[in-house]
């Protein structure tokens, strides 16, 4: 794929201009353009750059959308983990309402313990 890339090189006017002055020693335009077999050659050669720039195409919109389906995954994932988090805050007050019940009833258990020993605790004294 990267010598495709550079194949398409020559079909960009502005980088063959910078090359052509390069190679030209007197600073004209040398290149003459192809007739007969030399048209049709390249024609055929830029048609095989125009597939390949194609290919090029294709891959990179497969790995941008492999990349956006990674994406799109991890942010399910953090939505399952927040999802998950509230469920367990919900568990953490469920199990706090059964803390709570269970600490009024032993509450109640105290008092009324205390109550019966209050009233009982005086008939029950050693006489002297």
């Amino acid at each position: 794929d990267l010598i495709a890339a550079f194949s398409i090189a020559p079909d960009i006017t502005f980088l063959m201009d910078i090359a052509g002055d390069l190679t030209s020693q007197d600073g004209g335009d040398t290149l003459t353009p192809p007739t007969g077999s030399g048209l049709k050659t390249a024609r055929l050669v830029r048609l095989v750059r125009l597939i390949r720039l194609i290919r090029i195409v294709k891959l990179y919109s497969v790995v941008t959308k492999a990349s956006d389906k990674e994406a799109e995954e991890r942010l399910k994932a953090q939505a399952r983990a927040a999802r998950n988090a509230k469920q367990a805050a919900l568990k953490r007050v469920e199990a706090s309402k059964l803390g709570k019940v269970l600490a009024d009833k032993t509450t109640r258990q105290v008092i009324l313990a205390i109550l019966v020993m209050l009233f009982f605790l005086p008939l029950v004294e050693a006489s002297k």
